[in-house]
């Protein structure tokens, strides 16, 4: 009885000792698996982030090139533009100055028409009747803002003069006005003597009902 009970219990040892290995074998089985299949998955990332950055890469390139182009295009429409403004400013310096003497003769009708009427006048912008006038004179160095004012006053025994301005270079420009200048001249001194009386300015509006 004895010798049973002490096989028996040399029986259960191994049995034991065998489920340990076999559970140990499946558990390094498990984690190999585990381990190639995170490694098969970094690798996969790894092309995916790799094709990604190759793609990106490629259609910023393209659109640096798009850009580049359209900016181009830009630059080259611009440059043209300039130099067909400078053409037509340059053959169009005619029509300018008649432009301004038609103005200036319908201003002098007027005042001739109104006894009671002390000046007659219009300040016309750069970008107005006379930028073209104001185009050149820039070129004498004087300031952006300058402008002209084309009209006529009376001077102080009724006569009809014309707004002139002298320059220290001893230019002289007609109906020329800048707002820092302008009143140092002494065409301006009797306009300013005269503005709070029958003075009147004539807006380029106004102009144009005048010389229809």
């Amino acid at each position: 009885m004895g010798e049973k009970k002490n096989s028996g219990i040399r029986r259960i040892g191994p049995r034991i000792h065998g489920h340990t290995i076999r559970f140990e074998l499946n558990a390094v089985y498990i984690i190999t698996f585990v381990v190639l299949l995170l490694a098969l998955y970094a690798m996969e990332l790894s092309v995916v982030m790799r094709e990604s950055r190759r793609n990106a890469e490629a259609e910023l390139a393209s659109w640096g090139k798009l850009e580049r182009k359209e900016l181009n295009a830009v630059l080259s429409m611009s440059y043209l533009l300039a130099q067909q403004t400078a053409g037509s400013i340059a053959m169009n310096i005619g029509y300018g100055l008649a432009t301004r003497e038609s103005i200036c003769g319908a201003l002098h009708a007027d005042l001739m028409s109104m006894p009671d009427l002390f000046a007659a006048t219009v300040s016309m912008e750069q970008n107005a009747v006379d930028s073209l006038d104001a185009h050149y004179i820039r070129a004498d160095g004087l300031r952006p803002n300058a402008h002209f004012d084309g009209g006529w006053y009376k001077g102080d025994r009724g006569q009809i003069k014309q707004l002139e301005f002298h320059l220290k270079n001893g230019k002289t420009y007609k109906y020329f006005n800048d707002e820092t200048t302008s009143w140092e001249s002494p065409y301006y001194e009797q306009l300013k003597a005269g503005i709070f009386s029958t003075f009147r300015i004539f807006t380029p509006r106004a102009f144009r009902d005048l010389r229809r």
